[in-house]
């Protein structure tokens, strides 16, 4: 059995390290996004982002919310997932109907070229 002392430096030093890992891991997003401008959103908590401040009864009011704050297009982060939200018919239509040779790919398959 491991001494309640040593139990308690075992705990401090995970915390610090893992503190500076997300230190890195943030630096290092950062550097990746720095020449794409992202559009507005709520700011994030630390490691789970947004998660606290949705409605889990119903989340599409609190994505309305956001749309009328932040604009027609809201960045949100939930944990390590980043998403981009489109509030409007008329952008949805313009992105994903009139651009979606832009926005709608799928990765190479292997399979696939067998039988073409």
């Amino acid at each position: 059995m491991i001494p309640v002392k040593k139990w308690a430096q075992i705990c401090v030093i995970v915390s610090i390290c893992s503190f500076a890992l997300d230190r890195v891991y943030h630096r290092t997003r950062k550097k990746k996004n720095k020449g794409i401008p992202l559009p507005p959103g709520p700011p994030p908590l630390p490691i789970v982002g947004n998660v606290t401040t949705i409605n889990k009864g119903a989340p599409w009011l609190t994505y309305t919310e956001w749309g009328v704050a932040y604009g027609d297009l809201v960045y949100t982060r939930f944990f390590n997932e980043e998403l981009i939200l489109v509030n409007s018919l008329e952008l949805t239509r313009a992105l994903f109907d009139q651009h979606s040779n832009l926005y709608s790919d799928r990765p190479p398959m292997a399979t696939y070229t067998l039988y073409v």
